[in-house]
């Protein structure tokens, strides 16, 4: 009679330590998913600061490129001009 109590408890200590292991790997795997979403969060968060950023700068830059759009092109050709002056000075200058 002894020997069928002492099975009996360790039976009984063998189901309870598979369950305890597996509420523990439960809960890991509970804590796994919730860092994951808290990662996932944190990254749209920061995506859509920068798509905020971003329609912003556009928003100001707008009005300056309207008002200014005739005048890059002479300025871009006044800039050539001036970079082959240069150019045309610096060949001078290294001429033997």
């Amino acid at each position: 009679m002894r020997r069928g109590r002492i099975r009996q408890r360790g039976s009984a200590m063998l189901v309870t330590m598979i369950i305890i292991s597996s509420l523990l790997a439960g809960a890991a795997v509970l804590v796994s998913m919730q860092l994951a979403s808290n990662r996932s969060s944190d990254i749209t968060r920061s995506g859509l600061s920068a798509t905020y950023c971003a329609e912003a700068g556009l928003s100001a830059a707008r009005s300056v490129v309207a008002a200014n759009y005739n005048n890059w092109n002479n300025r871009a050709h006044e800039l050539q001009r001036r970079l082959s002056v240069c150019r045309a000075g610096l060949a001078r200058r290294h001429q033997p």
